[in-house]
Formats: structure tokens, sequence, C-alpha cells
């Protein structure tokens, strides 16, 4: 096992490394690096139990239990500060230290163990896995918390995108939801084991190989990850769109007239076609704030910004796939002609416009 962590550790480190070299960081970057160096702390204090290079298994294993505990609020708050605009570092985000001081307290009465008792510590034997329930019930607590945080920070991040952008690549946040789930596994299997610990089935040490191994696994994914992500920027409304001379009502007959101006915009000028189109842009050649082209939307349209500009394009794939001229190019050449920037998105659209696949929508046109 020590091997898999001086891997992981040594990994951590590059990683952060390597994002620290990287051109135009923004602060996700650096929370990113702050947490891959916790990381490779980490796993190099599990490395120092594991080797007993201090002579001493229990200082070092505390230690490593501490800055475990130091990844939740660090997903948390790397979500949020790719998510939210004008994110800034300030002393209020201090108040997510108070995992890591209830940990830190709830491990106080480890550090009289010494000797002999550190084994019965370290393998659960005597009353060692009663001592480790009141860490661990700290634990499951403090990271369903955070760990529930952030699902819900990323999927109002998801609907707001769809409200805001044509296309979802690079800006979705999968990867980092994803995260959120291997720590999920990571956690529950932990506590499966730990349960069995608790009826003598197993020794603690089997939570360190799952524990240390699923971390390590999880380094390569975010530094992999977290090195290709971007920023989500969100264009300022204020500069971008002009504020009409009069505030615009809601009533049905004006609601009528900006959606004939949004269709006369949509045929005459075919935003749809630039892959990275906006809501802000598309206001822009109406004239009207952005958020009241979202409500237009929204309310009187029943869809958001996505859906409908995304129709647009799957309806001009089905007009240049039936011209002559086109017929000779392949699937993906029409797609990226009609607006998308991607054949897994386009893909995945068509199928949930049309309930049919593109190639099955070609074969049946060539009938």
């Amino acid at each position: 096992m020590d091997i898999i962590i001086a891997i992981g550790s040594i990994n951590a480190f590059f990683f952060a490394f390597l994002i620290l070299t990287k051109s135009g960081k923004e602060i996700s970057d650096k929370i990113l690096i702050a947490w891959l160096v916790f990381f490779g702390i980490n796993l190099l204090t599990g490395f120092c139990a594991v080797k007993t290079v201090f002579g001493n298994t229990i200082i070092p294993g505390i230690l490593a239990a501490i800055l475990f505990i130091c990844h939740f609020p660090f997903l948390y708050l790397y979500a949020i500060s790719l998510t939210r605009q004008n994110f800034k570092l300030n002393p209020k985000l201090l108040i997510h230290l108070i995992p890591v001081l209830l940990m830190t307290g709830s491990m106080i009465p480890f550090f009289r163990f010494n000797g002999p008792e550190q084994k019965d510590i370290a393998y659960g034997y005597g009353d060692g896995v009663y001592r480790v329930a009141l860490p661990m019930l700290v634990m499951i607590v403090s990271s369903a918390i955070y760990l529930t945080a952030t699902v819900k920070t990323i999927r109002k991040h998801k609907n707001a995108i769809k409200d805001t952008f044509s296309y979802t690549e690079n800006i979705n946040m999968n990867w980092v939801q994803s995260i959120v789930y291997q720590f999920i596994g990571l956690f529950l299997l932990i506590v499966v084991v730990f349960g069995l610990l608790s009826f003598r089935q197993l020794n603690i040490a089997i939570t360190d190989y799952i524990l240390y191994t699923g971390l390590v696994l999880i380094i390569f994914f975010i530094g992999y990850h977290g090195y290709k992500q971007r920023k989500v920027h969100y264009p300022d409304t204020g500069t971008q769109v002009p504020e009409p001379k009069t505030e615009i009502k809601s009533d049905l007959d004006q609601a009528d007239k900006l959606m004939h101006s949004l269709l006369t915009v949509m045929d005459a000028r075919k935003p749809f076609l630039d892959p990275g189109l906006t809501i802000y842009t598309l206001a822009q050649m109406m004239e009207i704030p952005a958020h009241q082209l979202s409500r237009l939307l929204n309310i009187h349209m029943n869809q958001s910004f996505f859906e409908f500009i995304n129709r647009y394009r799957v309806n001009e794939f089905k007009s240049i796939l039936n011209k002559k001229e086109f017929r000779h190019y392949s699937i993906l050449a029409i797609a990226l002609e009609a607006g998308f920037n991607s054949k897994a998105s386009f893909n995945r659209i068509f199928k949930q416009i049309t309930n049919s696949t593109p190639s099955e929508y070609r074969k049946k046109m060539s009938q």
C-alpha cells in the first residue's frame, strides 16, 4: 500500500505544479492548486503512518484523518468558484474550517495512546473501534452536507446555463459532479467496512487500503480534468444589452410583439448558426434586455434558451440534409453547418427532439 500512497502523493504535487504553470489562472485554479497540495500532504501523512517514519502510527494517522475531511469543503468551494460570477475569497469562507475543527476535537482522545496500545487502536482491537466512532460520525455528517451542497450547486448551474447558452460543452460541470459521486461511492464503501469492523469481521487496516486507493484514483481524475477546465464567464448584461427607454410590459400583447420580433430575427439572421451563441447576443440583436428575452422563452414559450436554439439547429440540419448538393456530406459536417459544435451534443439533442438518431432519420429520408 505504501507504493500506491507514494504514487498518489507525487502525482498530486505534480498536478498542482502543472496547474500553477497554467496561463490565465482563475480563482478556481488557485483553489484547485491548494486542494491538490492538501491531497499530496494527506497521502504523505498516510505514507508516514504506514511506514512508521517517525516511529509512531497514531500521530500521522490523526493528521491524515483531519486532512481527509478537508476534501469536502474544497470540493464545494471549487464548484462554486467555477459557477458563480465574480466569486472572491473572503473571510466569511473561514466558516468552512468548522468540519476540520470538529474532526480535530474528535481525535483528541487518540493522542494519549502510546506503545502497545497503538496497535489496538490502529487495527480496531479492544475499544479501538468505539473510539473511531466519533470521528467517523463527524466525517459522515460533514461529507453528507458538503456533497449535497455541491450537487445542488451543479444542478442550479446546469439550469442556469440552459437559460444562457446554446451549448453545454466544457461548462456543464459533469466532471465535477462525477467527483461527487466518486467520493460518495468511496465513503459508502468505507462505512460498510467500518460496520464490519464494528462486529470484528475486519481490521481497520482494510479501511486504509480502500481509502488511499480511492483517493489516488480520484487525484488522477481531478488533476487531468482540472487542468483542462476553463471558467464559465457570464457576459455583463449591463454593457452588452441596451436598456429600453420605457419598461417593457409582460402582458400578452407585448409578449406577442416580442415573439414576432424574435421569430423575425431567427428567420432573417439565423443567429443559431453560431455555435457559441448566448442569450445576450440574441437579446442584443432584438435590442431588448436579456432578462426580458429569458422571460419570454420561459414563461410565454415554455422552453429554455438552450432548447429554443437547438430546435432551430435540428430543423436547419433537416433542411440542409434535403438539399441535393449536401447529400454527399457526412452527418457531422451537416451538423456543424447547422450550428452544432460537437458530434456528441448533436446526437444527444437530435435524439431528444426527434426520438430517432441522425442516421435513422437520414436513412428514412433516403427511402
